[in-house]
């Protein structure tokens, strides 16, 4: 088995979501799975 949390590099809020995926984006921050937390 893949012990997936640990692949995790990023977080963010549902309501984040936006402006973090285009700073990821432009930052070139070396993401590899992000989870997007909703609730």
């Amino acid at each position: 088995a893949v012990p997936l949390a640990k692949l995790v590099t990023h977080r963010t809020t549902l309501g984040d979501t936006p402006r973090d995926l285009a700073r990821w984006a432009d930052e070139k921050s070396g993401l590899i799975k992000a989870v997007i937390e909703v609730g």
